[in-house]
């Protein structure tokens, strides 16, 4: 029985372990965004200036 319940936890784990990695994941995306749009206002008020 312990060996079953210890399998159980372990797959638990791996799981919140992948979902985190997901998370982490997209905010990366999410900056990488984010850094694009800074990008493209700085061009925008060069090229007006």
């Amino acid at each position: 029985m312990k060996a079953i319940s210890y399998q159980r936890s372990a797959i638990s784990y791996s799981r919140s372990q992948k979902s985190e990695v997901r998370s982490q994941k997209s905010e990366v995306r999410s900056q990488k965004s984010e850094v694009k749009l800074l990008r493209l206002l700085r061009f925008d008020t060069f090229v007006m200036s």
